[in-house]
């Protein structure tokens, strides 16, 4: 059963950056540990001491919540909107409060596995929340939503629960990292068994070692230290970071003593417009940059062309292994990542046609959006822009 807390017990501070984007969040210093969240619309700091959950967003804008309950927190989670807390109260009594980022709201609910709880972790996203239950023969995550429960069967001792991306994973004892659902359970990746993990952007967890893991099929890429994956490639956590939490082209470092700055990360374009998929000076692929390709370079002719290439996903993060290249596309390379624009494919879907004239000229009357890589597809003649010019030598390129 759901609960709305009082307003009372929560507090609020807003804090604006300096010129240099650089503040203290003092509320961080308080934490046990902390934690980092980077999601597609906002990047969090969270962290609890014994009573007390704290989430500070730091991406786009900059406001710190915190909720003092009656009880002991025994671990905490965190999603696109929410601070989560798993806490124990007096008798066996455990319950999730849920704080609201936006508004300020808390909610609290009755975890309903009393007996069975083992309380090293929770997970809240999607309306479901998961915690881990002794079970037999090994202990499993269990999740409840609108009063029906859910039991998930590994066949290894479940280790941890949380949330990346807004999805809901588990991670057993002997390595294997499941999507989990309202009761239905999908198998991602095996990594080392006891090997410590952090949350590295959505799609992504690195190990202490360096090790960043793909949960969405992508190639996995070893750096060398903690990075977090970011809309300009990976960044790696510089000296002295206790956390990183990114946004598209901003990461946010904090140190310890509740130091944070804002670090923008620079996007560069590259016309790299290829014959057989290698352009004319044959350097490699640059990190960061926007590479453009002639429409019909395929896949394979990308990897045999460059020698740093990882792999190849495509907008879901999907690895792709064969047919034409289409504008948002990513190449992984052994250090870093850059991405795709192919000339003319505007919408992405790797073809020259009439519907790429139509969203251009949407585009130019300011009923379309276009993200960075299809205006670079869109931008025919290479002055900078995409604009009536392009789309006269879009409309015959379609012919």
């Amino acid at each position: 059963m759901a609960v709305l807390l009082s307003v009372v017990l929560f507090a609020l501070s807003v804090f604006t950056a300096c010129a240099d984007d650089r503040f203290t969040i003092d509320e961080m210093t308080k934490c046990r540990k902390v934690y980092s969240y980077s999601g597609s619309s906002h990047a969090y700091f969270y962290g609890y001491s014994n009573t007390t959950l704290y989430s500070a967003r730091v991406l786009p804008d900059a406001v710190t919540r915190f909720v003092t309950i009656d009880g002991v927190i025994r671990a905490a989670c965190h999603d696109e909107t929410y601070a989560c807390a798993l806490f124990e109260q007096r008798g066996n009594n455990y319950k999730i409060i849920k704080m609201n980022m936006n508004t300020g709201e808390c909610i609290q609910y009755d975890v309903p596995f009393k007996e069975e709880l083992v309380y090293t972790s929770v997970a809240c996203a999607g309306g479901e929340a998961v915690v881990i239950i002794n079970s037999t023969p090994y202990a499993r995550a269990a999740g409840f939503s609108n009063g029906k429960t859910y039991r998930y069967a590994f066949s290894a001792n479940t280790d941890s629960v949380f949330v990346n991306g807004g999805k809901l994973y588990t991670l057993t004892d002997n390595g294997d990292i499941y999507l989990i659902s309202k009761g239905d359970k999908k198998f991602c990746k095996h990594i080392s068994p006891g090997a410590k993990f952090v949350n590295s952007g959505s799609g992504y967890l690195c190990s202490e070692r360096g090790e960043l893991v793909s949960l969405d099929g992508g190639a996995d890429i070893g750096r060398g230290s903690y990075a977090v994956k970011t809309d300009s490639g990976f960044y790696d956590y510089p000296a002295g970071a206790q956390s990183v939490a990114v946004l598209k082209y901003k990461a946010a470092v904090l140190k310890k003593g509740g130091s944070c700055e804002i670090v923008s990360l620079a996007v560069e374009e590259e016309k790299a417009v290829v014959d057989n998929a290698k352009d004319e000076t044959g350097k490699e692929l640059e990190i960061g940059k926007i590479a453009v390709f002639d429409a019909g370079v395929t896949v394979s002719q990308l990897k045999s062309s460059y020698s740093n290439i990882v792999g190849v996903v495509n907008t879901n993060g999907k690895a792709v292994s064969s047919g034409s290249l289409k504008t948002g596309y990513s190449v992984e390379l052994t250090q870093g990542s850059c991405r795709i624009a192919v000339r003319g494919d505007v919408n992405g879907k790797g073809n020259v046609n009439s519907a790429d004239v139509s969203l251009l000229m949407n585009y130019l009357v300011g009923s379309e959006k276009l993200s960075d890589c299809k205006l670079r597809a869109a931008d025919l003649n290479n002055d900078g822009s995409a604009d009536n010019l392009d789309l006269v030598l879009l409309a015959k390129m379609a012919e």
